[in-house]
């Protein structure tokens, strides 16, 4: 619940929480009935085609944050072979000879 209230200040977004558990016969709602409520009535207001827009389950959340993940790591290792190749360059150029490993 606390990161659902970090969420909302920090992004401005309206949001709430349902959370069930096998132990409990209702569920907990946060922030409240009502404020779940509102926020679900507004998301029902929203066309079709844009509600489905940006909804993701955790499958296809996790297959997207993987893809990014997999680009960053492609980036780094580039940027760090070209700062490589440059240092072996520099270092050639100032006559410390050393041998290239890769």
């Amino acid at each position: 619940m606390k990161k659902m209230s970090e969420l909302i200040t920090l992004c401005g977004i309206d949001a709430c929480a349902i959370m069930c558990s096998q132990y409990e016969s209702q569920p907990k709602v946060w922030p409240s009935p009502i404020g779940v409520q509102q926020v679900l009535f507004k998301f029902k207001m929203i066309p079709e085609m844009e509600q489905r827009k940006n909804m993701v389950n955790q499958e296809s959340f996790l297959s997207q944050r993987t893809i990014k993940e997999v680009k960053q790591l492609n980036k780094h290792c580039k940027d760090n072979r070209v700062k490589k190749m440059t240092q072996f360059m520099f270092n050639n150029i100032c006559g410390k000879w050393v041998v290239h490993d890769e």
